[in-house]
C-alpha cells in the first residue's frame, strides 16, 4: 500500500532555506549600496543648486554673496541650517554622516565645498574670468581616503549626468 506524504522532508526544507540564503546574500548588499547611492546624489544635487545659484550671482554682483542664505536656494529646512558661509545638515543620516557646506573665499581660488565626517568631499573652485566665471573650470573634484567611497561618489555623480573626465577619473564635468 502507498504512503501519503502531506508535507516537506528537510532535504527539500534545507534546499528552499539555501536558496533564499543566497538570493539575500545578492540583495542585500546591492540595497545597501543603492541606498548609499541615494544619500549621496541628494546632496550631490543641494550642492549643484547652489553651485548653479552662484554662477548667476556672481557676474551681477562682480563677486561672492556674503552669506549663502541669499542666494536663495530652496533646501529641506527641517535638514539644513545656514549659518554665515556655512549649511549644515541638523541631524546625520543613517550612517552617521552629518555634511558641511561652506564657500571659501578667503582662498585663492575661491572654492565651494561640501564635507562629510570628513570620509568625503566634493569641491568646486572658480576661477574669476573678468567678472565671470570661466566655463573650462567648471568641474567637481571628488576626494576621499576610502577607494569604496569614492567609487560609491562616481557612481553617484554618474547617475546624476556630471561628466567623469577621462585623465581623472574623481573630477566631474557638470552642465
Amino acid at each position: 500500500m502507498l504512503k501519503n506524504n502531506k508535507g516537506y522532508n528537510l532535504l527539500e526544507l534545507m534546499v528552499v532555506v539555501l536558496i533564499l540564503a543566497i538570493l539575500a546574500g545578492i540583495a542585500i548588499p546591492n540595497y545597501r549600496s543603492s541606498i548609499e547611492k541615494t544619500r549621496i546624489t541628494s546632496k550631490m544635487a543641494i550642492i549643484k543648486s547652489i553651485h548653479d545659484a552662484l554662477i548667476q550671482v556672481y557676474p551681477l554682483r562682480q563677486g561672492f554673496p556674503d552669506k549663502l542664505r541669499s542666494l536663495h536656494v530652496t533646501l529641506p529646512s527641517e535638514a539644513w541650517t545656514y549659518d554665515g558661509q556655512t549649511i549644515t545638515e541638523k541631524n546625520p543620516d543613517s550612517s552617521g554622516q552629518r555634511c558641511v557646506i561652506q564657500l571659501d573665499t578667503a582662498s585663492s581660488p575661491n572654492a565651494l565645498n561640501m564635507t562629510c565626517n570628513n570620509e568625503w568631499k566634493l569641491s568646486f573652485t572658480f576661477v574669476d574670468n573678468n567678472g565671470s566665471i570661466a566655463p573650462g573650470d567648471r568641474f567637481f573634484i571628488i576626494t576621499s581616503n576610502d577607494t569604496s567611497r569614492i567609487s560609491a561618489l562616481s557612481k553617484a555623480a554618474s547617475s546624476s549626468r556630471w561628466q567623469a573626465d577621462a585623465n581623472n577619473p574623481v573630477k566631474f564635468k557638470i552642465e
